[in-house]
């Protein structure tokens, strides 16, 4: 973002294998600007280890619009452009 002068992300897709994990911390701890959120959560993983990310992105203002298995897509409640710069 910073490199091509962008201020926020309006959709984000993340397919990257089981280090979506830690990804999402990261985007959660750093609240990088994201209107629209699309994950798959790769398997096998413990139950609880996806939904403590779940529970953590809601937190953080996201809100779970549809589940298709083991993709979710989310929608930023929290997004504003001015608080995206």
């Amino acid at each position: 973002m910073r490199e091509n002068g962008h201020a926020h992300i309006d959709l984000l897709k993340i397919d990257i294998e089981g280090a979506e994990y830690r990804v999402l911390a990261e985007l959660v701890a750093n609240r990088l600007p994201v209107r629209w959120l699309c994950v798959e959560f790769d398997q096998p993983v413990p139950f609880w280890t996806t939904n403590r990310m779940l529970v953590r992105l809601r937190q953080a203002g996201y809100q779970l619009c549809k589940v298709d298995r083991w993709n979710f897509v989310f929608h930023n409640l929290n997004f504003t452009t001015a608080a995206a710069g």
